[in-house]
């Protein structure tokens, strides 16, 4: 089963300011992605921790994810 790992939306709002939003596919908390992200099961990190642990369990990037985030990372040290 492929799921899309996603931060939750706090206080201090989106992550990057063009984020996708939505709802967890298990809990309905609400959630934000990459607006470019694949389309696949999306679920906040509280509820991808049972799915994480289990074994054989992979995680995978996408090529323009890692580049959203090493650009945010730039971001960050200014």
């Amino acid at each position: 089963m492929n799921i899309l790992v996603c931060a939750p939306i706090t206080d201090a709002g989106l992550l990057l300011p063009d984020n996708a939003t939505g709802r967890c596919a298990d809990c309905q908390c609400r959630i934000q992605f990459r607006p470019h992200a694949p389309r696949s099961k999306k679920v906040c990190f509280r509820c991808a921790k049972a799915l994480l642990l289990e074994p054989g369990a992979e995680v995978q990037i996408t090529p323009r994810m890692a580049e959203d985030f090493q650009t945010w990372l730039r971001k960050q040290k200014h």
